[in-house]
């Protein structure tokens, strides 16, 4: 329909028609919003903003193939050391398996099928804190870095309100909705 306003076509009913999906049932709504006067500004104001759009897009796309190839070199320098080893351990008698070594395309992976999580935040949350848990020795002390535990000021056995610490505030953000 933007594109079509861009065009110059202003007649509300053509324009409505162009609605998919859930929008079709809302055509009688979407020809009284369509009513209305387009100048060739608001069409040039148009074109720009979804041309910014566009570019935004490809931004986004471009930074997202150059992390997946960070992640990606990240996980073969990972695991060279682990195959060299390996290879140098054949000749040695047999040992308990070692357990799989976690890499970054890996831990993505598993983030990703967490409900609420896509593969950029996945991304996002392993660029703030990384695959080594250790750091942080409990779930409650990740939390509380990040900035999205509840603060606790009690006193006497009086709680008060409190709010949470600023904490990494791109891994908060990028937690909340």
């Amino acid at each position: 329909m933007l594109d079509a306003l861009i065009a110059g076509r202003a007649d509300p009913q053509t324009m409505a028609a162009l609605a998919k999906r859930r929008m079709r049932r809302k055509i009688p709504l979407l020809e009284q919003a369509l009513t209305g006067l387009v100048r060739d500004h608001h069409r040039r104001l148009l074109a720009i903003q979804l041309a910014h759009i566009d570019f935004l897009d490809e931004q986004i796309e471009a930074l997202s193939t150059a992390i997946g190839a960070s992640l990606a070199a990240l996980s073969a320098d990972e695991m060279a050391p682990a195959s060299a080893g390996a290879a140098e351990g054949a000749s040695l008698p047999a040992t308990p398996a070692a357990p799989p070594v976690l890499t970054f395309t890996r831990a993505v992976e598993l983030l990703d099928t967490i409900p609420g999580v896509d593969r950029r935040g996945a991304e996002l949350i392993l660029a703030e804190i990384g695959i080594d848990m250790t750091r942080f020795e409990t779930a409650p002390r990740l939390a509380a870095w990040a900035g999205v535990a509840p603060g606790n000021n009690e006193s006497a056995g009086k709680q008060r309100s409190s709010t949470t610490r600023k904490g990494n505030q791109a891994l908060r953000a990028g937690l909340t909705p």
